[in-house]
């Protein structure tokens, strides 16, 4: 396993492709092995795995036919995926303390956008524009927000990938049948049980680095934003 410097190297190196690595490429790949697995396994796989077998260059084809399955697998998923973090994300909000959500508001206001009312400009609005800003303004600190948003959307697109499988297992095998199947009892249920509990985790703990790094940014200048330029509006 990386260590943790390893890992924010390459988030700082190719940070938007870590974040495609991180958040879409392992729940799509799940989500296929689940579909082959149920499907017609040996019909799918065996021609890959011959393939693969006849040379290293052709190895490596199959393996990023894989990767490239899998990311377009994710990507789909990550539409799926909005439903469930929309719903964390709102759990959340409501969780965030009044000294961050001021704070957040008053750099929205700062910014050009006006203060969070939860209605013209929504938490979520304004926090996407501190991504930005910190993007520009912060970059040293970009590689492991990288990774923080990486990480939660991981979470949501298992929570997606996983429950849209039990769904069509469920519709064409029957409940009874899929919740009482040992491979989902022993490795599927834990997955998502997991990812639900990360979840909410892994989202405060990317809002309170973003936070934090605004924080340090208005106190080294003097208890002021550094703005430099207005944000368009949303």
């Amino acid at each position: 396993m990386a260590d943790n410097g390893t890992v924010t190297g390459m988030a700082a190196l190719v940070p938007d492709v870590y974040f495609d690595l991180i958040s879409r490429i392992p729940p799509g790949a799940l989500v296929l092995g689940m579909l082959i697995s149920q499907t017609a396994p040996n019909t799918m796989t065996a021609p890959l795995v011959e393939m693969a077998k006849a040379s290293w260059a052709h190895a490596i084809a199959v393996l990023f036919l894989a990767l490239g399955a899998s990311y377009v697998a994710g990507l789909m998923l990550s539409r799926i995926g909005l439903v469930f973090g929309a719903r964390f994300f709102n759990a959340f909000v409501r969780s965030v303390n009044e000294a961050d959500q001021s704070l957040l508001s008053k750099f929205s206001e700062d910014i050009g956008l006006g203060p969070v009312d939860g209605k013209k400009i929504t938490f979520w609005a304004a926090y996407k524009t501190l991504m930005e800003y910190l993007r520009v303004k912060e970059p040293a600190g970009q590689a492991i927000r990288t990774k923080m948003l990486a990480e939660s959307a991981l979470c949501v697109n298992l929570l997606a990938a996983i429950s849209l499988a039990l769904l069509c297992w469920s519709i064409a095998d029957g409940i009874l049948t899929v919740f009482t199947s040992p491979a989902i009892l022993c490795f599927l249920m834990p997955v998502f049980l997991l990812a639900l509990l990360s979840t909410r985790h892994r989202t405060s703990r990317a809002f309170s680095r973003h936070i934090e790094a605004l924080r340090v940014m208005i106190a080294l200048n003097g208890g002021q934003l550094p703005v430099h330029s207005r944000a368009p509006q949303p």
